[in-house]
């Protein structure tokens, strides 16, 4: 281990599998770090909460009730199934020990090459299924929402299309916090609700 420190050396030897040279090492979550983690990540959740019934304020006032407002609402339930189906956070769970046992057993190359596979391979799944959405937006409101006259359903078709591409940076956006996550990064996370 040309370079390396002696204790760093010694480091290694006794913890097979904790990096060798070529992988650097995630920052550690010590008992501390780690409780601020879920502290910084608890409190954006919250804050997202907050900011949600804000938001659900200010449109109730806005709008009020009527068919405007139920075609918003409506407009969601399918990007949201996709996101649920596809992101929905498990996606990141699931995907952050593969990488980081990746890092730690095969180095940093390795886990580059797994990270930029997930990532183009979940993001042309995405980008598939999302243009499949937008064509066949129509069908899916008009199944789902049989009972909106057919002004609220244009409505609905339209403000879906509007939202549907956002799902594309949803999914690819969680593999990436996952990453960071994975490098003791966890701003991105604590954001992403916001």
């Amino acid at each position: 281990m040309s370079g390396a420190s002696p204790t760093r050396a010694r480091r290694v030897a006794e913890h097979p599998g904790a990096g060798g040279p070529d992988v650097p090492q995630s920052r550690a979550l010590s008992g501390r770090r780690l409780g601020a983690a879920a502290l910084l990540l608890g409190a954006s959740v919250l804050l997202s909460r907050v900011l949600g019934f804000a938001r659900d304020m200010v449109l109730a006032h806005r709008l009020g009730v009527g068919t405007a407002t139920d075609a918003f609402s409506a407009a969601f339930q399918i990007p949201d199934l996709l996101n649920y189906l596809l992101a929905g956070g498990a996606l990141a769970i699931a995907f952050t020990p593969l990488y980081l046992r990746a890092l730690q057993r095969e180095g940093e190359a390795s886990a580059a090459r797994l990270f930029h596979t997930v990532l183009g391979t979940l993001g042309a799944v995405t980008i598939v299924l999302t243009v499949v959405l937008w064509v066949y937006a129509d069908a899916a409101i008009a199944l789902q929402f049989g009972d909106f006259d057919a002004e609220t359903r244009a409505l609905t078709t339209r403000l879906t299309r509007i939202v549907l591409p956002a799902q594309i940076f949803f999914v690819t956006g969680g593999i990436v916090r996952a990453v960071l996550m994975a490098h003791g990064r966890f701003g991105a996370q604590a954001a992403a609700p916001l």
